[in-house]
């Protein structure tokens, strides 16, 4: 065998084998039938099988052929029914039971204290649901609300001064302190719902004045 013919043998088998996978494609996709096709196949063949002779006359051809569309359209229908129960029980079921997780941060103190912090809580906490069945814990960063199948991890930011920094005995404080609003929270909602002689609506009293100084020898 010559160099040229064993120069070429490579590139001709290569081209070869390039040219059969898209036949082989072709025939693959060319075997695959959609059950809509199958049907109207069947239709076909049925029709083709009860059709009426030349003897029959144009009405009854005519009812024949009204006849077997509205077959094949109830046939359709059906077959598109079957085809979406199958799919949606292919498909996978949602867990009851799964807890979805949410995170927010929230300040280092609840902003005017406890009372007014529990009132506006659903501010604080991003809308998330909080009830009496609600249970919150402590966490190393801050603390976690778990209400139903939902569950929200509160990190409450370090302050910054010293001694506020995340974990010293302030912060913990104050991480408490959110604590019993959230707790809070729930009671402090019933009773704006209520508005009971216009008491959530007034405005906070002035601090108390300071004690007076007192005088050297007294």
């Amino acid at each position: 065998m010559s160099s040229a013919e064993a120069c070429a043998s490579p590139s001709d088998d290569t081209s070869s084998s390039s040219a059969e996978k898209p036949a082989n494609d072709a025939a693959a996709k060319k075997k695959e039938r959609t059950p809509s096709e199958l049907l109207a196949a069947v239709a076909v063949a049925g029709i083709a099988f009860w059709a009426p002779t030349e003897e029959t006359g144009l009405v009854l051809r005519a009812l024949g052929a009204v006849s077997a569309l509205i077959v094949l359209l109830f046939a359709e229908v059906g077959l598109e029914a079957l085809l979406k129960v199958r799919s949606t029980a292919k498909a996978p079921k949602k867990n009851a039971f799964e807890v979805v997780t949410k995170r927010c941060d929230v300040p280092t103190a609840p902003p005017g204290g406890i009372f007014e912090a529990a009132c506006a809580m659903a501010k604080h906490l991003n809308n998330f649901p909080v009830d009496i069945k609600s249970r919150v814990t402590s966490t190393e960063s801050g603390f976690q609300i778990l209400s139903g199948n939902e569950r929200l991890r509160v990190k409450v930011l370090a302050g910054n001064a010293i001694g506020w920094e995340h974990g010293s005995p302030l912060w913990f404080a104050k991480r408490d302190e959110w604590i019993k609003a959230v707790q809070a929270a729930p009671r402090c909602s019933q009773v704006m719902s209520t508005e009971w002689m216009g008491v959530t609506s007034l405005s906070p009293s002035d601090p108390p004045p300071p004690p007076p100084p007192l005088e050297a020898g007294s």
